[in-house]
């Protein structure tokens, strides 16, 4: 349930509560796109603390006056998918002048447009493999189909500006997954537009040297049987990030133990992450570290720990639930920030409803707020979950370094 949540909640400025008591005259509220930084969010709704909710503008912008610092922060926003969702976001502790708050939006991209071409220069071994990744700063990506004479295309989608730049990258190597060997690479930077067909692209492939990141990765043993999954990510100088374990990468069994991964000297520095889960406990935890590979010397020694996540206080699985709920959980980590993830289903009508609350703190216990905008059903079916993060805030990055840890979701019926 948490999927990228917790990452763009930890994207908002989170500061030491050192202005206790000052006061802003005027606050403004930013709401950008999370997965298009810098494209603002018309029409969602804020509330600092217990002032009247307000809407953003084509900027993005809602104003509050006399605000106390810190402050709290709540959004709204509904759009529909699979079901009409209702989201409310949540963070205390806040004091930044202007506060920017990044939201998961993947259902307001309006834009797409055909990427074709040819990978040229291949080795022509038959027991090579070719992939092409367009990629957007910010973390957004698409893997184009690529036919064994090199010719690939694939469609992109985004939100904003009619026309917009994208990084297309090509890599050819071995057939393992994560590659053992790279046998070149290429990229180009092309300009998109809505609607319009970019065809007969030619990306030629030069040698690419390569480095090796090796360590030790730390599975605790409270966390007992399951798999854990390797991600390699390359980061280059617009922002964008390429991963290079194809997806679905398979798990491998969660047990402690070195590793060795070769890395193309392509784009710096490098992410490398571990995340575990939990098999039908359905529990996860990961760490990234950021590695700099430009100089081409091996990267050793890194340590992994993946650590243990929170256990629940209360309310008991199945219990009732609402807004004056209090859920409490066992602390984390020392330094550790926690998501509240509560989501409800029911149907109104003919209209089948997600309603989810994220709540960001730093303490060990939340109340979920009411909002005026919706009721949510007697009855209804629930989940919720507790997450812990440690990452350096505020995060300006799509692959902050850090630790992570997601509990097992109970269950919960709204009263």
């Amino acid at each position: 349930m948490r999927a990228a949540c917790a990452l763009v909640m930890a994207a908002m400025a989170w500061t030491a509560c050192s202005s206790a008591g000052s006061r802003y005259d005027e606050l403004v509220v930013q709401t950008i796109s999370a997965q298009w930084p810098g494209t603002p969010l018309e029409g969602i709704r804020v509330q600092v603390d217990d002032s009247a909710w307000a809407s953003t503008d084509a900027h993005g912008n809602a104003t509050f006056r006399n605000v106390g610092r810190p402050f709290t922060v709540r959004t709204y926003m509904t759009y529909q998918g699979a079901a009409l969702y209702h989201r409310v976001a949540e963070v205390d502790g806040l004091d930044a002048n202007p506060a920017v708050v990044p939201l998961d939006n993947l259902h307001y991209d309006s834009n797409e447009a055909t990427i074709a071409g040819v990978v040229t220069n291949l080795s022509g071994s038959a027991a090579s493999l070719v992939q092409v990744i367009a990629a957007k700063p910010g973390g957004s990506l698409w893997r184009a189909q690529v036919a064994p004479d090199g010719s690939f295309q694939v469609q992109v989608h985004w939100e904003g500006p009619s026309t917009n730049s994208l990084a297309v990258h090509a890599f050819e190597s071995d057939t393992a997954n994560p590659p053992t060997h790279y046998l070149g690479y290429g990229s180009l930077t092309l300009p998109v537009s809505n609607g319009v067909a970019v065809t007969g692209l030619t990306v030629p492939l030069g040698p690419v040297a390569e480095a090796h990141v090796a360590g030790n990765l730390e599975i605790a043993g409270a966390l007992g049987e399951g798999t854990y999954l390797l991600g390699l990510w390359l980061k280059f100088p617009d922002e964008s990030a390429v991963p290079l374990v194809r997806s679905p990468a398979g798990g491998r069994a969660g047990v402690s133990g070195p590793f060795d991964h070769v890395v193309p000297m392509v784009g710096a520095p490098l992410s490398v992450s571990f995340s575990f889960f939990g098999g039908n406990t359905g529990i996860s935890a990961g760490e990234r570290q950021r590695v700099e590979v430009g100089g081409g010397a091996p990267a050793t020694g890194l340590a992994f720990e993946v650590g243990v996540p929170v256990s629940f206080v209360e309310p008991a699985a199945g219990a009732p639930i609402g807004t004056g709920t209090s859920f409490r959980w066992a602390a984390g980590p020392d330094g550790a920030n926690y998501d509240l993830l509560v989501l409800c289903q029911d149907t109104v009508g003919l209209d089948r409803r997600a309603l989810w609350w994220e709540i960001r703190t730093s303490a060990t216990q939340a109340r979920l707020p009411s909002v005026p905008f919706f009721a949510t059903a007697v009855g209804a079916a629930c989940d919720w979950q507790v997450s812990w993060q440690k990452f350096p805030l505020p995060v300006a990055d799509v692959l902050p370094p850090g630790r992570w840890s997601d509990s097992a979701l109970r269950t919960a019926v709204w009263q």
